[in-house]
């Protein structure tokens, strides 16, 4: 699920795959052939958050931007697992 948040909306590549289950907000970009999967939420109330290429967020993994300046971003080819991060 897509969401806007803030009047900024996800951008998802479209080589990029979002389980159904998954819940992206808000200022996120999500790159070539990421993945993020089922029960994932990624979402941003502050600074942006960038999925790079290739990038895996694991199921139940919680990932948020919730206030300060700087983007926050997981790097090309990562893999995440993080419950409960606050950027």
């Amino acid at each position: 699920m897509l969401i806007a948040r803030n009047g900024e909306a996800p951008r998802v590549h479209p080589e990029a795959k979002i389980a159904a289950s998954a819940t992206i907000a808000g200022n996120v970009r999500v790159g070539t052939r990421a993945y993020v999967d089922h029960h994932a939420l990624v979402e941003s109330s502050g600074p942006p958050i960038d999925i790079g290429d290739q990038a895996v967020v694991f199921a139940g993994a919680v990932l948020r931007s919730v206030g300060g300046a700087s983007r926050s971003r997981c790097g090309s080819a990562r893999r995440l697992w993080c419950h409960r991060c606050a950027f």
